[in-house]
């Protein structure tokens, strides 16, 4: 995930990140792959798949896999109502998360990097809001690559 970008002024820019909770753990992720956030949609179960992959959504005409983040990071299931739907290089995906909290303004330096020692790829760095938050960076190319 590419976050330097520094204007001709040499001033590092803010870029936009989507906070949303999983369980008792907070999760960011670049807005510009976030299409659109829908509560209570239908997920069709389809056989054979991994566990984490709860099946499929229609969105307008469009099938979309959808993940239980919960599943996919470890967590016990619950009944998640939101989906955050994601979009990169023409491929979409549902993720099923606790619920959307807002958006926040970082600058790559106030993002980071995970330790040599992280086992899980699907993470690309942590931050520390001034709220007392500590936030897991998801790689949103990590998670759709990794996603049946």
């Amino acid at each position: 995930m590419e976050l330097t970008n520094e204007n001709n002024s040499g001033v590092e820019e803010t870029r936009q990140y989507l906070i949303f909770r999983s369980g008792d753990l907070k999760f960011g992720m670049d807005v510009q792959y976030v299409v659109e956030t829908i509560i209570n949609h239908p997920v069709t179960r389809l056989p054979m798949l991994p566990e984490y992959v709860r099946g499929v959504l229609n969105l307008r005409g469009e099938v979309i896999p959808a993940v239980d983040i919960r599943l996919r990071l470890g967590q016990p299931a619950e009944d998640d109502s939101t989906i955050i739907v994601l979009h990169m290089d023409g491929v979409q995906l549902g993720i099923l998360v606790d619920g959307v909290e807002r958006i926040v303004k970082l600058t790559p330096k106030d993002i980071q990097p995970m330790s040599q020692r992280n086992t899980q790829k699907l993470f690309c760095g942590m931050c520390a809001l001034p709220e007392e938050e500590t936030i897991m960076m998801i790689d949103v190319r990590a998670l759709l690559e990794n996603t049946p």
